[in-house]
């Protein structure tokens, strides 16, 4: 089966310095975390909403990430779920 592209807006601001990751989620956004060869690691967030019925429909996709107006081609790398609320907790995504 051939990997999909699925395009992913990510907010351009970075996460605030010390911003705790529970508020992040309680406005409704999800933290990640983007690193590869050609990008310095970047801490962003995402609409948690979208990316989770994204991922939900195809976890093996290739995600065209949108940072700061420069499309990245990301897998997810990893990702922490809480399994008893059923939510995500944060992602990291791999430039491939």
């Amino acid at each position: 089966m051939p990997k999909t592209i699925t395009t992913l807006n990510v907010e351009t601001q970075a996460r605030p310095e010390g911003a705790n990751p529970r508020q992040i989620r309680a406005t409704g956004a999800l933290p990640i975390t983007v690193y590869g060869k050609s990008l310095e690691s970047q801490s962003l967030q995402i609409d948690a909403h979208s990316f989770r019925l994204q991922y939900r429909n195809n976890p093996d996709a290739t995600f065209e990430l949108n940072i700061d107006g420069k499309k990245v081609s990301a897998v997810v790398q990893n990702l922490q779920v809480d399994y008893v609320a059923d939510k995500y907790l944060n992602v990291e995504f791999k430039v491939v």
